[in-house]
């Protein structure tokens, strides 16, 4: 092998150890959430879950899901997210909740 070789193989090598190293610590850390993020994720979910109907009216969708979302969140007391992470489902009944709402707050 050539010097230029090693050393480019040298550098692959030194880059994969800290990429591991960095993926490595990523995943050790679980943030809790707040208030913000459950709403977006409830938000990001109904815009999926209304896109995905063949008779949903395309340009009404996020205004819908906004303020179904917000209804939903009204509902959410701060010792219910106590314990939740990034990675915990949302929990059924505020699913159902947000679903139901999405009629109300299309028209």
């Amino acid at each position: 092998m050539t010097s230029r070789a090693l050393r480019l193989t040298g550098g692959i090598a030194a880059a994969t150890v800290l990429l591991a190293a960095g993926l490595a610590g990523a995943q050790a850390v679980e943030k809790t959430i707040d208030r913000d993020y459950v709403r977006r994720a409830l938000l990001d979910t109904c815009v999926y879950t209304e896109n995905s109907r063949k008779d949903a009216d395309k340009m009404k969708i996020v205004d819908a899901c906004q303020c179904a979302a917000q209804r939903v969140m009204r509902g959410v007391k701060d010792p219910d997210l106590a314990g939740l992470t990034e990675s915990s489902r949302i929990p059924d009944a505020w699913m159902r909740e947000l679903l139901g709402s999405v009629p109300a707050c299309a028209k």
